[in-house]
């Protein structure tokens, strides 16, 4: 798309997208906008399996970070012998 982006306003609500006054839309702009408009929709339709996916990643993220700061902790809490290294 050669056209500048601010030609486009993109909403949250409906209308969701408009042009500004006297731009001709393209067939460029028009997928885009169409695109915007598939996103959205499937936004507001599964909004709360979003941020429940969301908040279950955000838990994942934080035990792979404290395994990987304390691995021995981990495993003493599970009863497991530490990592012994020998060389």
């Amino acid at each position: 798309m050669t056209e500048k982006i601010s030609a486009i306003k993109l909403y949250q609500s409906d209308p969701y997208i408009s042009f500004e006054p006297g731009v001709q839309p393209t067939p460029d702009m028009l997928r885009l906008t169409k695109s915007y408009r598939k996103l959205l929709i499937f936004y507001r339709e599964h909004e709360r399996q979003i941020y429940d996916i969301n908040d279950e990643i955000n838990l994942n993220i934080i035990e792979v970070e404290e395994v990987t700061r304390n691995p021995d902790d981990l495993l003493s809490r599970n009863n497991v012998p530490p990592i012994r290294m020998y060389l």
